[in-house]
């Protein structure tokens, strides 16, 4: 199981027990730093124009492209998998007004997990909507941001 499943399964243990989701964001969170901080999870994820193909995670993919242009990231993104050294997926799902995902790049060549990174977001009205969505993808992709700058 790859760490973008695990950490949205803990999510949704969480909110079924009842958690409110500043629980579930800190949980999320630690989970996170811990697997960062023992070595599973490198904070310089990707070398300067690395090819990577975004997988689909409904219209989270799709987001997560167009803050990875608009904030002009260093990266070749590629319409073909097999044409890619490197994967960017996991998952996003919402429920009352908030928008949680779970995203990992993985090295296609070795199936090795190279950075992973979880985002919550809240929208207004209390239903999840593209507000959320796009706060959560511009949130995974400055992410990513300063792990490569880290890497320099």
């Amino acid at each position: 199981m790859d760490v973008a499943t695990t950490l949205i399964q803990v999510q949704k243990m969480l909110l079924k027990a009842g958690y409110n989701v500043e629980v579930m964001r800190v949980t999320i969170l630690f989970l996170s730093m811990l697997l960062s901080s023992v070595g599973y999870l490198s904070s310089a994820p990707l070398p300067t124009g690395s090819s990577v193909f975004v997988e689909d995670m409904g219209t989270f993919d799709e987001l997560l492209r167009a803050q990875i242009l608009k904030q002009g990231l260093p990266l070749d993104l590629v319409a073909i998998p097999g044409t890619a050294a490197y994967a960017l997926r996991g998952s996003a799902s919402g429920d009352l007004g908030q928008l949680s995902a779970a995203i990992e790049i993985v090295e296609i060549s070795s199936g090795k997990i190279v950075w992973a990174t979880s985002s919550s977001k809240g929208s207004r009205g209390g239903l999840w909507s593209t507000d959320a969505a796009s706060k959560a993808a511009k949130h995974v992709v400055g992410q990513l941001r300063k792990a490569m700058k880290a890497r320099k």
